[in-house]
C-alpha cells in the first residue's frame, strides 16, 4: 500500500453550478404540477370517504321519522354502523356509539372529532349576539389574546412540579361538557376520567386523516399504506388499552 505512495498532494476541486434564483414561471409549474399529482392520486379516496360518512349520517333507519338528508343522527345509519364498531372499544372504556362515531369522522379529520361529540350527544351550545368590530379591533383582540394565552401558559409551569404558585378560578361546566362526561362514566363503569384519557391517546395514535392516508399510497403505494393504516389503528388499540386497564388496577381514576 505504500510502494507507489509519494509525498505530492492534489488539491480536490469540485465545481459547483452557479445559484440562481427561482423565477415565478418555475415556481408556478412545480407548485402546479406536485398538486395536480397529489389531487390524481388522491381525490378519489377522498371523496369516496367523503360521500360515505355523509350517506351514513343522511340515510334513516330503524323507527324513524326522518326522512333522508333530515333524519336525526342517532337514528342514521351512522349511529348504527357506530354501534357495530363500539364492542371494539370497549375493553378500552369508551364503547359507546357516540364515541366510535367520532372517531370515524375523524378519519375525514381529526379535528372533527369534539364537533362529531357535540353532534352526536345532541348538544346545541348557546349563542351569543356579537356586535361588529372593525378591522384595527380585531387585530387588537388577537394580539391581547395571543399575550394572555403565554401568560396563562408561563402560570402553568410551576403546577408541573407541584406548586399551586398561580390558583386557577373552574370554568363553569358547559352542556357537552356534562354529556362527554357522563358518556364516558356510564362506558367505563365509573372510571370517566381514564376513559377520556385514553380516548385521547386513542385519537392522537390511530390512523390519521385521509388526506394522510392519500399521500402515503401515493409514495409507498396501496400496500403500505394498508399496513400504516391498519397497524396504527393496532398500535393505537393497544396502548388505549394497557392505560385504561392498567389504570383500573392500580385504582387511578
Amino acid at each position: 500500500r505504500t510502494v507507489f505512495q509519494t509525498d505530492e498532494t492534489t488539491a480536490f476541486v469540485m465545481e459547483l453550478p452557479p445559484y440562481r434564483l427561482p423565477t415565478a414561471k418555475s415556481i408556478w409549474f412545480h407548485m402546479w404540477q406536485r398538486t395536480r399529482e397529489f389531487l390524481e392520486n388522491a381525490w378519489t379516496l377522498i371523496l369516496a370517504v367523503s360521500i360515505v360518512i355523509w350517506l351514513l349520517m343522511s340515510v334513516p333507519v330503524g323507527a324513524t321519522d326522518g326522512t333522508f338528508a333530515a333524519t336525526p343522527v342517532d337514528d342514521s345509519a351512522f349511529a348504527a354502523a357506530a354501534g357495530m364498531i363500539s364492542p371494539v372499544l370497549r375493553p378500552l372504556g369508551f364503547g359507546s356509539w357516540q364515541s366510535a362515531g367520532a372517531l370515524m369522522s375523524g378519519f375525514v379529520a381529526k379535528e372533527v372529532v369534539v364537533s362529531t361529540m357535540a353532534q352526536v350527544y345532541g348538544v346545541a351550545e348557546g349563542e351569543t349576539a356579537v356586535a361588529p368590530t372593525t378591522f384595527l379591533e380585531d387585530v387588537w383582540f388577537t394580539v391581547a389574546s395571543f399575550v394572555q394565552a403565554t401568560i396563562d401558559a408561563l402560570k402553568m409551569i410551576p403546577s408541573i412540579f407541584g406548586l399551586n404558585l398561580f390558583p386557577q378560578t373552574a370554568d363553569q361546566p358547559t352542556d357537552l361538557m356534562a354529556a362527554i362526561k357522563n358518556g364516558f362514566a356510564e362506558t367505563s363503569g365509573g372510571h370517566g376520567a381514564l376513559a377520556a384519557l385514553s380516548f385521547m391517546v386513542f385519537v392522537l395514535i390511530y390512523t390519521p386523516c385521509m388526506v394522510a392516508v392519500s399521500a402515503e399510497k401515493q409514495e409507498f403505494g396501496a400496500k403500505w399504506m394498508w399496513v400504516s393504516v391498519i397497524g396504527q389503528f393496532i398500535l393505537a388499540w393497544v396502548m388505549a388499552f394497557l392505560l385504561f386497564q392498567g389504570g383500573k388496577l392500580l385504582g387511578i381514576g
